[in-house]
């Protein structure tokens, strides 16, 4: 474009098509504290697999991946989940326990 002279007309016109590209990009309005997100589309792979034998997972990155791992011992699914349980020399706080106390004013 270096030694190109543009007529007025087609000044003119470069000028149209820049503002209409311009408000057409400036009339998307977004809150800076929610900035828009893509919506959540389903992807089968990467998938977390689980080996109970050694505590430990993995990703299967294909389904012929995810195969050779559950040949292998490894699983879908990620076990029960292991609840902590009280110990039996402290006491189990009662429901009314729970709520949390006011302490004295002075």
């Amino acid at each position: 474009m270096g030694d190109r002279i543009f007529t007025q007309e087609e000044i003119e016109n470069m000028r149209d098509t820049v503002i209409q590209h311009d408000m057409r990009e400036t009339n998307k309005e977004f809150d800076l504290n929610k900035p828009p997100v893509k919506s959540y589309k389903y992807q089968e792979f990467p998938r977390l697999m689980y080996n109970h034998a050694v505590d430990s997972c993995q990703e299967a990155c294909s389904q012929e991946e995810m195969d050779e791992m559950i040949e292998a011992g490894w699983s879908t699914s990620p076990g029960s989940v292991v609840t902590a349980a009280w110990p039996k020399e402290v006491e189990q706080p009662d429901q009314d326990d729970t709520k949390p106390r006011r302490g004295r004013r002075r």
